[in-house]
């Protein structure tokens, strides 16, 4: 049973009719990174729903219940296969992908998070367990306390996953040298500089 979504997180953001006046000012009592932006506990919470409770959930039912609270319902989900839209696409787009390339995977995070006002991203790997086979990161927008895009950008090369080696894929490159000594070849010699 699907339920009415809990009212959007808390906004750091100022609040003009609280002030006197009517001034829209910062709070003096915030630190600066975050008078006019996220609460850094909170792009925490929605990046990490949005891998482990969304990309990583096998149940359909947890894995609505985790959409309903982290997205918008106008939320935007844009991979290198296509851009989807709201959150039952979103939902069947997690479902494709955990059934298909990732069956038997597991996500994990791949580095720190990175938080901005609206925007905040997470590095992220997916293969058998400490045998990550792909990697990517995923860049969220934050409206009103909850995802409303987010953006996954692939690494190329890898195992030869349509998505995420370029193949079929219009304007991306081929797939790169898989060795060093493939890349430097690949590199051509500088010219000599003109009369010495």
């Amino acid at each position: 049973m699907r339920t009415e979504p809990p009212s959007p997180r808390r906004s750091v953001l100022a609040d003009s009719a609280s002030r006197p006046g009517g001034h829209e000012e910062p709070d003096a009592d915030l630190p600066h990174h975050l008078r006019r932006g996220l609460i850094p506990c909170e792009a925490k919470e929605l990046l990490h729903s949005n891998l482990h409770e969304v990309f990583s959930e096998r149940d359909p039912e947890r894995r609505w219940a985790a959409i309903e609270r982290t997205y918008t319902k106008d939320v935007r989900f844009i991979e290198p296969g296509g851009e989807f839209a709201g959150w039952q696409a979103l939902s069947d787009q997690a479902q494709k992908l955990l059934d298909g390339p990732l069956a038997g995977f597991v996500h994990g995070e791949d580095g720190p998070q990175y938080i901005g006002t609206d925007t905040a991203a997470l590095a992220w790997r997916v293969g058998p367990p400490g045998k990550p086979v792909a990697r990517g990161i995923d860049l969220v927008t934050i409206r009103d306390g909850r995802l409303s895009v987010v953006r996954t950008l692939m690494a190329l090369g890898l195992l030869g996953l349509p998505w995420a080696d370029g193949d079929g894929m219009a304007g991306l490159p081929p797939k790169p040298p898989t060795n060093l000594d493939q890349t430097a070849a690949s590199i051509p010699e500088p010219e000599a500089p003109a009369g010495g």
